[in-house]
């Protein structure tokens, strides 16, 4: 759990009974423990169904279930009647606030509903200016649309705001736009920051094979076979 994430990050009413049954449901979530969560939160809506706190819990479960438009739904309710369109309000604790419209943008593209993906992601960041799992996310459909250069701008700011893993995405884009000199630049900041991720010697391989470079390319590859489980990046809260 994150170590900032406390019972006072949840938006409570007046009605102590729904209170409880919102703490209840936030430290359910913080346990992993969805079905008790989702229905916790299926009982706060049954006496309440204005709490914007209590759609997001149960968009959050519903995601969780691997099912992306029930979570939609519950999601952009929760958001729309949440004063400020959600603005610091937690659905989990685990991460900050600002996480529900990742989480609403991921369960968009599953459905592969791009353009509403990137109507959340561009208001979620105007809200979030400084969350770098936003800018991320918006690169990454940026790149979906063909649209580099704007993928770029996008990953550059994910770096900026203290995720590494905008180097990688970077680099992808570049390959993209053969631009491989960039790509190899950002490759080999990503593989300082994380030596252990053999997907970035296989990406900064095959970019030295394309520019000519085939004893570079194959030291990589050979460095990518031995190297150890991959070093996840984390999303930063």
């Amino acid at each position: 759990m994150n170590a900032g994430a406390k019972v006072a990050d949840v938006r409570l009413g007046k009605d102590p009974i729904i209170n409880n049954e919102l703490i209840h449901a936030w430290n359910a979530i913080g346990r992993f423990d969805y079905h008790l969560a989702l229905k916790l939160s299926n009982q706060i809506l049954e006496q309440d169904p204005t709490c914007g706190q209590a759609y997001l819990f149960k968009g959050f479960c519903l995601y969780q279930f691997e099912k992306p438009k029930e979570a939609i739904c519950y999601l952009k309710h929760g958001l729309s009647i949440l004063p400020d369109s959600g603005k610091g309000v937690r659905m989990t604790p685990r991460y900050g606030a600002g996480w529900d419209y990742h989480v609403l943008a991921t369960a968009l593209l599953q459905i592969n509903d791009k353009d509403e993906a990137m109507n959340v992601l561009n208001k979620g960041i105007t809200i979030y200016g400084n969350m770098a799992i936003l800018y991320s996310d918006r690169g990454n459909v940026y790149r979906l649309l063909n649209n580099n250069d704007a993928a770029i701008k996008d990953y550059t700011s994910e770096i900026k705001y203290g995720q590494v893993e905008g180097y990688e995405n970077r680099a992808k884009a570049y390959l993209a736009m053969k631009k491989f000199d960039l790509a190899i630049s950002d490759l080999t900041t990503a593989i300082a920051k994380s030596p252990d991720n053999s997907n970035l010697y296989a990406e900064r391989s095959q970019a030295y094979k394309l520019t000519g470079h085939p004893d570079l390319a194959k030291k990589d590859l050979d460095a990518a076979n031995s190297a150890g489980p991959e070093s996840l990046f984390k999303p930063q809260s």
